[in-house]
């Protein structure tokens, strides 16, 4: 009887878990490449692409996450520009419906990487 939802909660929690580690490397690995492109167009859709890479390799869709990208100061591509990238996940519930919004969890992950170039 028992069986059931321990198994249940198993699979939430890892679930969570997975998409823990994909928020994380996604933030991670799109504030590197918004940091190494040479313009901002081409930093954004580098971006994006790493996301959807990163989230893939999770399982996820690459509409399961939310980014922002802030600055320090405003202007993004001036060398010693602190730039961070947030990632937002949101985990639904194993074996439920799409759009009922009955998620799991609601992870957020950040990610800061200094604009080095001249």
């Amino acid at each position: 009887m028992l069986l059931v939802p321990l198994l249940y909660f198993i699979i939430t929690i890892t679930q969570i878990q997975g998409a823990s580690y994909a928020a994380a490397g996604a933030a991670d690995q799109a504030a590197k490449v918004f940091v190494r492109a040479t313009t901002e167009r081409d930093a954004y859709e580098a971006m994006e692409q790493a996301i959807g890479l990163t989230l893939s390799d999770h399982g996820l869709p690459r509409e399961a996450a939310v980014f922002t990208v802030m600055c320090e100061p405003e202007e993004c591509h001036l060398s010693g520009t602190a730039v961070t990238v947030e990632i937002r996940v949101d985990v639904p519930l194993p074996f439920t419906p799409a759009g009922l919004g009955l998620d799991a969890a609601h992870l957020v992950a950040r990610s800061t990487q200094t604009m080095s170039r001249p």
